[in-house]
């Protein structure tokens, strides 16, 4: 169960640390928050797989089925490469307009 949280907290990430960005709380570019939420993905991908990987049975032959860790592995870096540019591009385009919006008409 926590290795699969551990899948969605990278983007769980980007998308607070955007919206901190429009709100003009965060002064990091949207390629750095995408970036950092890209590095968190790629080693939270890593760290489920370990987590899955310890709580995997040991036959008495001392053979265990790797599949389900690798499946973790795959879905992590598939999220992540996923996630990373559509929320990205989503809120850099929220930013855009919301920075529109705010300027005066001359």
């Amino acid at each position: 169960m926590i290795a699969f949280f551990l899948l969605f907290i990278a983007p769980i990430f980007q998308i607070v640390f955007s919206i901190l960005k429009i709100n003009g709380r965060v002064r990091l570019p949207s390629g750095v928050i995408a970036l950092i939420t890209f590095f968190i993905g790629i080693g939270l991908s890593i760290a489920s797989t370990l987590v899955v990987e310890a709580n995997i049975p040991v036959n008495p032959s001392g053979i265990t089925c790797g599949t389900l860790a690798a499946a973790f592995l795959f879905a992590g870096f598939f999220i992540t490469a996923i996630a990373t540019p559509v929320i990205g591009l989503f809120f850099f385009l929220v930013g855009r307009l919301s920075n529109r919006n705010k300027s005066p008409n001359v």
